[in-house]
C-alpha cells in the first residue's frame, strides 16, 4: 500500500509585520496593521499561508513553537462486498458469502485495486485548538498520477507545538462556485478523519486513510428487452469544501430513474428501489457506508434479493459466513425455494429458520462471539443433537417460561437466556450438565455440550443452545424452507418450562402429532417417552 507524505518546508518568519501581507483562514481571528499584537498570534511567510491561532497571555510565540503539519495518505479503502465476514460498526462487511463475490472498487468495474488517479483532488479542513479557542484552517493538495506522489498542501497549514488537532478530508469531483461543489452525477465521495492529534515538536505525520460515503450499487440482467420501469435513490448534491466548524456536509436529494441499465451507481445510505420490466422489484433498506450491492435482474419476477440480505434457508457454514439457500419471493406476496446448492469448499452446519432478532427474545448475547446485545438471525443444526433423553429435574423450577406459552408458543423465545439458566441451576445443584442425571439435565447437555463436540459452533455466533419453545415453533413453520431436515416424526424437547406447570411439566414440538394443533405438547420433566418417535434435542445458534 503506497502511502504519501505531504510536506511543506518550515519557515522561520512567524511573526508578521507591516512588511508581509497577512491572509487567515475563515472563522479565525483577522488580523489588524497595529504595532502590537496582544489578542492573537498568526502563521506567516514570504509565499505561504500560516494557520491564524488564539494567542496565549504572551503578545508573539516564537519561531520555535510552530509546527507544519504533514499527511501520510494511503490508498482507499475498497468498497465493502455484502458477502464476508460479519460487523456491526461503520463499513464492515454483513457476513454474507455467494457466487456474486467479485472486486469492488472506486474504478467502476474496473476489477483493479483501489488506487488514486492522476489530478485527484482532496480537501482538508482542521479544527485546531489551542487552550479554548478553536481555529480553522482549509486547504487541498492534489495527486499526480505520474510521480505517484501528492503535491503539498495549498496553502499550507501549520500549528504550535501542544496543540489539539482534529482534521477531516474528503475527496469529490464537480463544479466549484466559491466555497460550494456541485457534484458530478454518479461521483465517488470519500472521507478520511483524524481526532485528538497532540502537535508535537517536530510535528508527527498525520496518516489519513479515505473510506467512501457512499453505497455501491452494480446492476446487471437488464439484458433481451429488459429496462428498468421506475427507480429512487438518494443522490449527493453539493458539497461545502471550506465548513464553518470543520466538518464536511453533504447535500443529497431522492432522484427517480437514476438507474438507467446495467453498470455501477453510486448512491447516498438510505432506501434504494428498483423495478424492471419482467416485474422485479428491489428495496434496499439502512444500507451502509462503503458498502457494495449486487443486483441482479434477470429471470423471472419477484423481489430481488441483493447480497448481503439473511433469509430463511440460507446456509450457515462454520465460519459464521452464509450464503443464498434460494429464498425467492414473489410479487404476489408467495414464495419459492429455488435449488440452490451450498458454496463448494465450505462446510454448512446449519439454516437459517429465522432472521432478527425477536420481539420475544430477552437473551442477550453481548458476552457472546455475537459481542452485541441482539442477533441478526438464527440457525438451526443439520440434524438433531444424538440420543433420546429426559429433559430434568422434576420439581424444582428453573424459571425458564412465560406466561401462556402452552397456548401461545410464539411468544416463548429465549432459548439462549432458558439454557444459562439451566445449566447455571445444574451446576449450582448438582455436578453441571450430565447425559443421565435428572440433576443433570440431559436435554440441555446434548444440544450444548454433546453437539458441540460434534460440530464447532463459529466463534462469532452465541454457541448452541436448546431452543425455547417459540423458536422451535417457528422451525416447524417454516420447515418447507430448511432443504428437508426436519423429519416426519419424533419429538423435541424445547428449554421452555411449561407456565401451567412449571415444577413437573415442559413444553415440546411433536412434528408427528395429529391433528395440528396437538403439535405443541406438555410432557413430564422426568420421563424419557421411549416410543417409536422418542423425544429429543436439536440444537440452534443466534449469530
Amino acid at each position: 500500500m503506497k502511502k504519501h507524505i505531504l510536506h511543506i518546508p518550515y519557515s522561520k518568519r512567524s511573526v508578521c509585520n507591516g512588511a508581509h501581507g497577512i491572509h487567515c483562514v475563515r472563522n479565525t481571528f483577522r488580523a489588524r496593521n497595529t504595532s502590537h499584537i496582544h489578542s492573537l498570534f498568526i502563521w506567516c511567510g514570504i509565499g505561504l499561508l500560516w494557520l491564524c491561532t488564539a494567542c496565549t497571555e504572551q503578545d508573539e510565540f516564537s519561531a520555535a513553537i510552530l509546527q507544519p503539519l504533514t499527511f501520510i495518505i494511503d490508498e482507499p479503502l475498497p468498497f465493502q462486498e455484502m458477502t464476508a465476514g460479519s460487523g456491526n460498526t461503520a463499513a464492515q462487511p454483513s457476513g454474507r458469502d455467494d457466487s456474486h463475490a467479485r472486486p469492488h472498487t472506486r474504478i467502476a468495474d474496473s476489477g483493479k485495486a483501489v488506487s488514486w488517479e492522476n489530478n485527484d483532488k482532496i480537501y482538508l479542513a482542521a479544527a485546531i485548538t489551542v487552550s479554548t479557542s478553536t481555529t480553522y484552517a482549509y486547504s487541498t493538495a492534489t495527486y499526480n498520477g505520474s510521480t505517484k506522489k501528492w503535491s503539498a498542501l495549498t496553502p499550507p497549514i501549520s500549528a504550535p507545538a501542544g496543540a489539539n488537532v482534529n482534521v477531516e478530508a474528503i475527496y469529490a469531483k464537480g463544479t466549484l462556485s466559491g466555497n460550494t461543489m456541485t457534484l458530478a452525477d454518479n461521483s465517488i465521495i470519500m472521507k478520511a478523519s483524524t481526532k485528538n492529534i497532540k502537535v508535537t515538536a517536530p510535528a508527527e505525520p498525520i496518516n489519513l486513510t479515505f473510506l467512501s460515503t457512499q453505497v455501491r450499487v452494480e446492476v446487471a440482467g437488464m439484458d433481451n428487452g429488459i429496462t428498468p420501469t421506475s427507480s429512487l435513490a438518494n443522490i449527493p448534491q453539493s458539497i461545502d469544501i471550506q465548513p464553518a466548524k470543520g466538518s464536511f456536509s453533504i447535500t443529497t436529494a431522492s432522484k427517480t430513474n437514476f438507474i438507467s441499465g446495467n453498470g455501477v451507481y453510486y448512491v447516498f445510505p438510505g432506501g434504494i428501489n428498483l423495478e424492471t420490466s419482467n416485474h422485479k422489484v428491489i428495496a434496499l433498506t439502512n444500507t451502509r457506508v462503503n458498502s457494495s450491492y449486487f443486483l441482479d435482474m434477470s429471470g423471472r419476477g419477484g423481489h430481488v434479493r441483493p447480497d448481503g440480505d439473511i433469509h430463511v434457508g440460507d446456509y450457515y457454514y462454520s465460519d459464521g459466513t452464509w450464503s443464498d439457500g434460494g429464498y425467492r419471493l414473489l410479487t404476489d406476496g408467495t414464495f419459492l425455494q429455488e435449488n440452490v446448492p451450498p458454496l463448494a469448499g465450505k462446510t454448512c452446519i446449519g439454516i437459517v429458520f429465522a432472521v432478527g432478532h425477536s420481539d420475544y427474545d430477552t437473551s442477550n448475547y453481548r458476552n457472546t462471539g455475537i459481542r452485541q446485545d441482539k442477533c441478526q438471525a438464527y440457525v438451526i443444526a443439520l440434524k438433531d443433537a444424538g440420543a433420546e433423553c429426559r429433559w430434568g429435574v422434576p420439581g424444582p423450577v428453573v424459571g425458564c417460561s412465560v406466561s401462556n406459552n402452552g397456548s401461545y408458543p410464539e411468544k416463548d423465545w429465549s432459548g439462549y437466556l432458558y439454557t444459562k439458566k439451566i445449566d447455571d441451576y445444574a451446576t449450582a445443584n448438582g455436578s453441571g450438565l450430565d447425559p443421565e442425571n435428572f440433576d443433570g439435565y440431559p436435554a440441555t447437555y446434548y444440544a450444548k455440550i454433546a453437539y458441540e463436540t460434534q460440530v464447532a459452533a463459529p466463534a462469532t455466533s452465541s454457541g448452541w443452545f436448546l431452543p425455547a419453545i417459540g423458536q422451535l415453533y417457528e422451525i416447524w413453520q417454516q420447515k418447507d424452507l430448511l432443504h428437508n431436515i426436519i423429519p416426519d416424526h419424533r419429538r423435541y424437547w424445547s428449554s421452555s418450562e411449561d407456565s401451567a406447570n412449571t415444577s413437573l411439566s415442559v413444553l415440546v414440538l411433536d412434528v408427528a402429532a395429529t391433528p395440528v394443533s396437538q403439535r405443541i405438547s406438555s410432557l413430564n420433566k422426568h420421563d424419557r417417552y421411549s416410543d417409536p418417535n422418542g423425544t429429543y434435542s436439536w440444537a440452534i445458534l443466534a449469530f
